[in-house]
């Protein structure tokens, strides 16, 4: 029988704390599972008005290549556009991106005052509670789904 000492079974040991430390921080994600995105902290803002409404999230590319976002869709709405906030001349003004690339490994926050998707005419209105469906397209053909909650602020 072959008998192994402490010290050689050391970086095994390490190469095992290692393999789940990594397992911990990915979550269990998996890209070809769950899409490119993992996305967080997702809300958009109640309205009691069936006009416009703006979506918030965190997206965090997981693949091993930039992706490159082109769109997005809800029942909700008639639209969901991606928006940017700019100040320009001491004015406040959104200006719509056709695209919006996300780099390998990157975060994109989506906050207020910032980048955003803008629901345009809503077929409701949203009470704080309420949760709101949400497809990202991607340029490659793969989505990612969103489910957003209704929050004042």
């Amino acid at each position: 029988m072959t008998r192994f000492s402490a010290a050689s079974l050391r970086p095994v040991r390490a190469a095992v704390v290692l393999a789940i430390a990594l397992a911990a921080c990915n979550g269990g994600y998996d890209v070809k599972k769950d899409g490119p995105l993992r996305v967080k902290d997702a809300w958009v803002r109640a309205t009691n008005v069936t006009s416009t409404a703006a979506l918030y999230l965190t997206l965090e590319n997981r693949d091993t290549v930039a992706v490159m976002i082109v769109g997005a869709g809800t029942q909700l709405a008639s639209a969901a556009e991606i928006h940017e906030t700019i100040l320009a001349q001491g004015t406040s003004r959104m200006n719509r991106l056709d695209s919006l690339p996300i780099a390998r490994g990157a975060t994109l926050t989506m906050k207020p005052g910032g980048i955003h998707i803008m629901l345009i005419d809503l077929n409701a209105s949203m009470a704080a509670g309420d949760s709101v469906a949400l497809v990202i397209h991607l340029a490659d053909g793969r989505t990612t789904s969103v489910k957003a909650i209704a929050r004042d602020k």
